[in-house]
């Protein structure tokens, strides 16, 4: 009898140390699974960095693009100017020539009538 009871005690001892030994190496592989997870989740945020980074550095391309050709528009735009009919722009330059002359008069007269005020009244307080 002793003997069959050794026997199961034994049975039941590596069945036991079998189970536990099984959660352990569950335990395990779950840490493993979250390491796992970490790292894969990582390596994602990563690789998102990345896509951001080439994303902004596309944009960045455009934008140069974008103010090279505004660049050259306005060049262009400044050539068209430039390339007016000679006489076109005398016309101008005549025209801005006879608008600052006629600023220049009223501000020559207002300062006249502002001494002509001036001097009427020192004679009137005389």
């Amino acid at each position: 009898m002793k003997k069959i009871e050794n026997i199961r005690n034994k049975k039941n001892k590596n069945h036991n140390n079998i189970k536990n030994k099984n959660e352990k190496s569950k335990s395990n592989n779950n840490c493993r699974n979250i390491k796992n997870n970490e790292n894969h989740n990582n390596n994602n945020n990563r690789n998102k960095k990345r896509e951001k980074c080439i994303k902004n550095e596309s944009k960045n391309m455009k934008t140069n693009i974008n103010n090279m050709e505004n660049s050259n528009i306005i060049k262009i735009k400044n050539e068209m100017k430039s390339n007016i009919n000679i006489e076109s722009r005398n016309t101008i330059n005549k025209s801005i020539k006879l608008r600052s002359n006629n600023i220049m008069k009223l501000k020559k007269d207002r300062m006249r009538a502002k001494m002509r005020k001036n001097k009427n009244k020192t004679k009137n307080n005389n």
